[in-house]
């Protein structure tokens, strides 16, 4: 069984994005601390479409989960983290992961979300995954 928001976080590491556990977190957004530094991404599994009869076979589904990336910068960096978001869905769309035949962005750039309370920017970038199963 997949699991697309850690097939994400893995991919978003292996893409150079940064580090899964170091600024890359499965999840939802948690504040600053002494393990979650200001600037991070979280991954947050958010749902999706499925599962869908693949063609006429009837044991063969078609299912499209989707995740949520919430960006969140350094106070004051808000170009730097749109950098960030944007290489999020560059490094994602179309890529391939074993086990999806297709990854898409949802949107395509970044959303911005304002800031926190604590003048971090925030961005989000919705991912679509496709497989059968």
């Amino acid at each position: 069984m997949p699991t697309p928001d850690l097939d994400i976080a893995t991919k978003l590491q292996t893409e150079g994005v940064g580090t899964l556990g170091t600024n890359i977190f499965r999840g939802g957004q948690r504040p600053p601390s002494n393990v979650i530094p200001h600037s991070a991404i979280f991954v947050i599994p958010t749902g999706g479409t499925g599962p869908i009869p693949f063609l006429d076979n009837a044991t063969t589904n078609y299912f499209i989960p989707t995740v949520q990336l919430i960006i969140r910068g350094n106070v004051g960096t808000y170009i730097t983290t749109l950098g960030t978001a944007s290489s999020c869905i560059t490094k994602l769309h179309q890529s391939t992961i074993s086990g999806y035949f297709s990854i898409l962005a949802r949107n395509p750039e970044p959303l911005y979300l304002g800031l926190d309370e604590n003048d971090h920017p925030l961005f989000s970038v919705n991912i679509e995954l496709q497989y059968t199963g």
